[in-house]
Formats: C-alpha cells, sequence, structure tokens
C-alpha cells in the first residue's frame, strides 16, 4: 500500500521504508545489529513520548551504553521554527543510569537540548555538544570491550545518521582514541 501514511511523520510508509534501506530501526532492544563486538542501534525519534519510550527500550539493553542524541530539526543556521522546547518533555532522566558512559548531543541547538539533560539531572560530564552533526562520532569514547552504541534522530536528520554510523565504525575498526 504505497500511498498509506506513516502516522509519525506523514511521509508515504514506502518513502519512510526506502529511507531507512540501509540502517536498521527498531523500537526495542529485541532488534539489535552486532558490528565490531558493539551493538548498534539507530532510532528514528519524532517527539518527547518517541524519544522516551526508545530511551526506555535501550536502557534494557545491559552493559554500557552511549548515546548520540541528533533530534533537533536544525540543518545550515537556527531558525524560530528549529524549536528544542519538547526536549524538556521528553523523559531524559533515564540517561541519569551509571550505565550510561556518554551522551552526545549534536545540532545546530545542541545546547538547548543539553540544558534540557541538565534539568533531568544527568551528569554533566557526561555529556559533550557537537554544532555540527557529522562531528558526533568524534566524541564517542571508543574502549576495548562490548557496549550499545545508539543514535537517536529526527527523521530529517536520517542522511547524516548513516554518515555518523559510518564514521563510528571507522573508528572502531581503527582502534581510535577519542577527539574530546
Amino acid at each position: 500500500m504505497s500511498s498509506r501514511r506513516s502516522r509519525c511523520s506523514g511521509h508515504l510508509e514506502k518513502r519512510v521504508k526506502r529511507s531507512h534501506a540501509h540502517s536498521r530501526v527498531s523500537g526495542s532492544a529485541d532488534h539489535v545489529k552486532r558490528s565490531f563486538r558493539r551493538e548498534r542501534n539507530a532510532f528514528t525519534a519524532c517527539s518527547p513520548i518517541a524519544v522516551s519510550r526508545v530511551l526506555e527500550a535501550v536502557d534494557t539493553i545491559p552493559g554500557t551504553k552511549q548515546f548520540i542524541l541528533l533530534v533537533d530539526t536544525s540543518t545550515g543556521t537556527v531558525t524560530p521554527e528549529d524549536n528544542a522546547a519538547w526536549t524538556f518533555d521528553a523523559d531524559l532522566a533515564i540517561l541519569r543510569d551509571p550505565a550510561v558512559k556518554r551522551i552526545v548531543v549534536a545540532g545546530r541547538r545542541c545546547e538547548d537540548i543539553r540544558v534540557a539533560l541538565l534539568f533531568a539531572g544527568v551528569d554533566e560530564t557526561k555529556i559533550v555538544t557537537r554544532r555540527d552533526k557529522r562531528d558526533a562520532a568524534d566524541a564517542l569514547i571508543i574502549e576495548d570491550g562490548p557496549e550499545t552504541i545508539a543514535i537517536l534522530y529526527e527523521l530529517y536528520s536520517e542522511p547524516v545518521s548513516r554518515e555518523v554510523v559510518k564514521n563510528i565504525c571507522s573508528r572502531l575498526a581503527a582502534g581510535e582514541e577519542p577527539t574530546v
């Protein structure tokens, strides 16, 4: 049914599926892709409820975790339409979990989302911001051993999320140290 619209985004279901053809997109811990002895999850986030549900799902995965949040709608410059107020409605307190080592917030509204994380009680030493979403992978902590790296992105950041995943895979393959 190519004319059926996706409930969350308003885009044709076929177009949404095509845009995610090379990504493993899931909403629960049951859909995990192994890559270089690490779990890598990419989630589409389109509302505070969606973000909260995804954070809950990832939180149930045992072991240490790192998050990359590409959830603001900004692209080149910040405009009045790029409103990050919804992040204060998301249950970001889930990220206070001691198993969460790093939270990378990337995008033009990264500092606004950082403030929402601080209001939720997240330890400021875990939070790293990058204005350019493409630089998000550089802020991860690369160590030996299994861990979960979860990327939450809004629909229009999907192409950038693919670049971030490629950068993560390159860093993991090279055993590179983080640039923080």
